[in-house]
């Protein structure tokens, strides 16, 4: 019975984090999971803590993933803290471009996983196993296991080949000494994590084996079919038939990503000329409306002075005449009117100018008022429009998300299967292909 045990590292920056727990966590739309019910049990998820030994995970997916962040996000913060202490003072966020995750893909041969599973034996004991293990000899900090039993797919008889493999993310800080880690690690490291994850295994029970190197398998000069038959793939020719599946659905997603990207930049550029024109037309707004109110206060004290100017009228008259029994006004005093005339000489020949004051005021407040609508019917309009290319901009920008996850779910396919050298010759031959029905 085949009973081997693979594992693949692969280094992310800090960014990564929030696309590996939406993979792990089955938060992306991932297009190679096996239909309701196909499962070969249910996933089984760990996360890791500093201040307990493990989380309780009886919880849904979208909690799973912010507990497995935040405890990033603390770690993170942790080990800078730590850094600075040190005098050492890395630069922060995207300017950070450390690898920050290490991420172990350990895939397990179908039969013996598929015969502990249906025995009812938890295999994940298996991978905590492998990260305790992990941190004592290297001093990665474990952050997570996920263990995935949805994956796979039909071969030409619709029998299910499953993918039987979990995502062990590490954090590349040993907390002990306040260093990173990768890059100190020698070469042959990689290969001796092999020999750690049969030795982990085997340590709770669980019989699976590393498989020969390639430096075992190159001195032998074994035949191709005999190399991959000791490399213990699955049904490789389905393998390679799904390959072919997944390249064309991998040129598809390049050829999307092109066109995504473009329409993403159109958009952005369309966005930024619109929030130049409501800018713009803000400003505009903002300054007919102060010209509006300076315009009210100063028609507002025109009229002041127009009301004033009739008191001053009445007082005037009722001082300097008087009604006589047959109701007819007489002056009282020829001398002492003209003299009090002369002070509002100077009011009365302001009456017109003041009066054509306040009409040519009253219409520039219509005109500036109606400016004003208008400016605010296309500030309502620009809205509008920008909320449209928001929404726009977010589904293309979704798209854009859903493709990178295929991408991911292409290249983690290949490495779960140790299918890179394969893949690489099958990708030189059609490069050669290609060129030969070009000069064809």
């Amino acid at each position: 019975m085949k009973n081997y045990i693979s594992v693949n590292a692969k280094y992310y920056t800090s960014e990564r984090i929030s696309r590996i727990a939406r993979h792990n966590y089955r938060l992306s739309n991932i297009d190679y999971l096996l239909e309701k019910g196909e499962e070969l049990g249910k996933n089984i998820d760990i996360i890791y803590s500093r201040s307990s030994t493990q989380i309780d995970l009886n919880l849904n997916p979208l909690d799973k993933a912010t507990i497995f962040k935040k405890e990033f996000e603390q770690q993170e913060a942790d080990k800078r803290a730590m850094q600075i202490k040190k005098g050492y003072h890395p630069p922060k966020g995207a300017k950070n471009k450390d690898n920050s995750i290490v991420e172990m893909v350990v895939a397990l041969s179908e039969e013996q996983a598929k015969e502990y599973i249906n025995s009812g034996v938890d295999i994940s004991v298996g991978f905590d196993k492998f990260a305790q293990n992990i941190k004592a000899v290297y001093g990665f900090e474990p952050l997570s296991v996920s263990l995935h039993l949805d994956e796979g797919y039909k071969d030409t008889n619709g029998d299910i080949k499953y993918n039987i493999h979990a995502h062990i993310t590490l954090h590349n800080f040993d907390f002990k000494t306040g260093n990173t880690i990768l890059r100190k690690l020698k070469k042959s490291a990689f290969s001796d994590m092999q020999d750690l994850a049969e030795k982990s295994f085997q340590e709770v029970g669980l019989n699976f084996s590393r498989g020969q190197s390639k430096e075992v398998t190159n001195k032998k000069h074994l035949e191709r079919n005999a190399y991959i038959s000791q490399q213990q793939t699955l049904h490789i020719q389905e393998l390679a038939n799904a390959i072919d599946i997944k390249q064309d659905r991998l040129k598809d997603t390049n050829g999307n990503m092109f066109i995504l990207e473009k329409s993403i930049k159109q958009l952005q550029v369309q966005k930024d000329t619109l929030m130049s024109e409501y800018e713009e037309l803000t400003a505009k707004l903002l300054n007919a409306k102060d010209k509006v109110q300076k315009i009210d206060i100063e028609v507002e004290n025109t009229t002041k002075w127009k009301e004033e100017l009739k008191k001053d009228i009445k007082k005037y008259l009722s001082k300097n005449t008087y009604k006589t029994d047959d109701n007819k006004y007489q002056i009282k005093n020829i001398n002492t009117m003209y003299s009090d005339l002369i002070g509002l000489a100077e009011d009365f020949s302001n009456v017109e100018l003041k009066i054509q004051q306040i009409d040519e005021l009253n219409q520039e407040n219509i005109n500036l008022k109606s400016k004003i609508n208008i400016y605010q019917n296309d500030i309502d309009t620009l809205k509008k429009e920008n909320a449209l290319i928001e929404s726009k901009l977010q589904i293309e920008l979704n798209k854009k998300y859903k493709l990178e996850d295929t991408n991911y779910a292409f290249n983690s396919f290949i490495n779960d299967e140790n299918l890179s050298d394969k893949f690489k010759s099958y990708i030189d031959s059609t490069i050669t292909h290609n060129v030969e029905d070009i000069g064809k």
